[in-house]
């Protein structure tokens, strides 16, 4: 109260801040403090629910095996109750609701909710609706931006997500922003829309192939109306940077490796309320699983456990990512799980697995401390007689005897990342490393410059630029293929920028410029790589391919400039051009500050890189 009673604010008068005054009527909506209050006032009505549960006014959904008693979902003012449908446990509801606005002064307002029914007649919906003063609620509905109820593994059901791509990457937003532009958004979409979804739900293959093609139709601006060429496959986009390409990302990886996340959470957060539920649900004592999950029961729990044969198509088995370390030892299983070093001890000790009479037995049941020594207990179908048997238990005895044993909970380490924590970036890039093949381009983007110029040396070092020799390639255009900025070869990557005339005096001048040997190149991808054979340490190599970098910006827009605008190439003004944005460029984006103008034209900025 002290927090609220004592809150000062200022109100900004055209720009300005008024002078600080007391809030005397509460805290304003929207006020950040706000959940928090709700928070602690719902703190009450749960203390409320869980004891008229207690005293069996409100019969809640119990679950099997000694599992929780569910009664509500909280979520700052937003509530979920749920229950035994009975006329006794809604009359008492009410009646608990009642209370709690004189006592808090919240009121609920029943004419804004609704009442479910799960295998119940409409017309018993409608009656306790009645009783209740609320409205009658259909399945699916919407909670918290999810939908409830609704079988995520039709395609129908994950059109909100395909209606957010839809507006966000709309067409006329690609006309107007370049290559770079694009990307950043297609990136900033791909972690901000169907997170929500990903992290629960496991998205149908024609919803992926739905999202990927809107993402690629963005980034070359296809219209219905018009098509255009993709110059790249959209798979080398996706690509990392580290095998040569875009770095996108694939929005099924994505989805992968969110939903593994639920099998870090269900290992590390055994006394939490979900985890709980699902272990109630899905656990049988005639199997064993890195996480309980039974096929029979449908929804996404379904979906998160069978992620794992997902992922053994990439070549990665996921109960193989996590290690225990024991404390206590009553999470771990003895045989089945990684706890030693190594590989698990149903691996390692096939022989004596097969003796082994409950198999899946926790290290607490076999390996205990007895007043600081550690006693094994074993218990076989028959003892081990044969040689190889008798051998193998001698090395597991000695093994157990040696083991560390800590105390308190167990814990457990995630093998991808090298801090031991779970990381669905770590999954993510290991699952793109595995599914996408190394381009061979060896590629460097640089920060030095903007996307929009990283893309498009992206695309020189695949040929994979529109010139007249790929057109044709491509049966898209028939005739003259020769080079319009000189007319004398074929204009395919390598000639425009390496064999040009145009570009040879471009070269030429930056080799002059910039005070460094003769630039000479066979191919475009030479350009790429020229830098790192200049004398200098990382920065002044980061400088002149940032320059490098500029100069086949300024030729690509000088030819289109002549082959779509018709105007004239002149390389005087390339040269002036490629001066003033690397000088703005580099200015801005590099590490190297305080540069003049008149040194940049002089090139005289070596000790600004040491």
């Amino acid at each position: 109260m002290a927090t609220v009673k004592n809150a000062r604010a200022s109100v900004l008068v055209n720009g300005s801040p008024t002078q600080e005054f007391e809030c005397y009527r509460g805290l304003r909506q929207g006020d950040p403090l706000s959940p928090f209050l709700f928070i602690i006032t719902m703190e009450a009505l749960t203390g409320v629910m869980k004891k008229a549960c207690s005293l069996g006014l409100y019969e809640g959904v119990r679950f099997v095996n000694h599992g929780s008693v569910l009664s509500h979902f909280f979520y700052a003012d937003d509530v979920i109750f749920v229950g035994r449908w009975t006329e006794y446990s809604v009359r008492n509801l009410r009646r608990i609701l009642r209370c709690f606005f004189l006592a808090s002064g919240l009121r609920v307002s029943l004419a804004k909710s609704s009442v479910y029914g799960v295998n119940v007649g409409d017309e018993n919906v409608q009656n306790m609706a009645n009783t209740l003063g609320c409205k009658v609620g259909r399945f699916p509905f919407k909670h918290l931006g999810l939908q409830v109820g609704a079988n995520m593994n039709l395609v129908k059901n994950w059109q909100p997500v395909v209606d957010i791509f839809k507006k966000r990457l709309a067409i006329w937003k690609a006309k107007i922003l370049s290559f770079g532009g694009r990307l950043t958004l297609i990136k900033s979409v791909l972690n901000a829309l169907p997170t929500y979804y990903f992290s629960l739900y496991r998205a149908p293959t024609r919803v992926i192939e739905q999202l990927e093609r809107l993402r690629r139709e963005f980034l070359w601006g296809i219209t219905p109306e018009s098509g255009k060429l993709n110059m790249v496959a959209w798979d080398s986009v996706m690509t990392p940077k580290e095998l040569g390409g875009v770095g996108v990302g694939s929005l099924k990886d994505a989805n992968l490796a969110m939903l593994a996340k639920w099998w870090w959470r269900f290992k590390t957060d055994p006394d939490s309320l979900w985890r709980k539920v699902i272990w109630s649900i899905h656990h049988s004592e005639r199997a064993w699983n890195p996480i309980p999950g039974k096929m029979s029961i449908a929804g996404p729990w379904k979906q998160v456990f069978k992620v794992s044969g997902d992922l053994e198509k990439y070549g990665l088995k996921l109960a193989d990512c996590f290690r225990a370390k024991p404390g206590v030892g009553v999470e771990i299983s003895f045989w089945k799980e990684k706890w030693t070093e190594g590989d698990s001890l149903q691996v390692r000790y096939p022989e004596l697995f097969e003796l082994e009479r409950a198999k899946n037995v926790t290290v607490a049941d076999r390996v205990k401390v007895i007043d600081g020594t550690v006693v094994l207990n074993f218990c076989w179908i028959r003892m081990p007689s044969t040689p190889e048997e008798v051998m193998a238990v001698q090395l597991l005895s000695d093994e157990m005897f040696a083991a560390a044993r800590g105390y308190g909970d167990d814990r457990w380490t995630w093998e991808l990342d090298g801090s031991g924590n779970f990381s669905v970036k770590s999954l993510k890039n290991y699952l793109q490393c595995a599914r996408f093949p190394n381009l061979g381009n060896d590629f460097s983007w640089n920060n030095w410059t903007p996307s929009k110029v990283n893309f498009l040396s992206w695309r020189i070092s695949l040929d994979r630029l529109p010139t007249l020799v790929a057109l044709a390639r491509r049966n898209v255009i028939n005739g003259q293929i020769e080079c319009k900025m000189c007319g004398l070869f074929a204009e395919d990557v390598d000639h425009l920028f390496a064999g040009c005339n145009g570009a040879q005096y471009v070269w030429d001048f930056i080799s002059h410029w910039c005070k460094i040997s003769s630039i000479y190149a066979f191919c475009a991808k030479d350009l790429l790589k020229w830098h790192m054979q200049v004398r200098g340490n990382a920065k002044w190599k980061q400088l002149i391919y940032a320059v490098i970098q500029v100069a086949l910006w300024v030729i690509w827009r000088s030819r289109n400039d002549l082959v779509f605008n018709n105007k004239a190439v002149n390389r005087v003004r390339m040269t002036t051009e490629i001066k003033q944005l690397s000088f703005l460029w580099v200015g801005n984006r590099s590490s190297l500050k305080g540069i003049s103008w008149e040194d940049w034209c002089m090139f005289d900025i070596a000790r600004k890189c040491l």
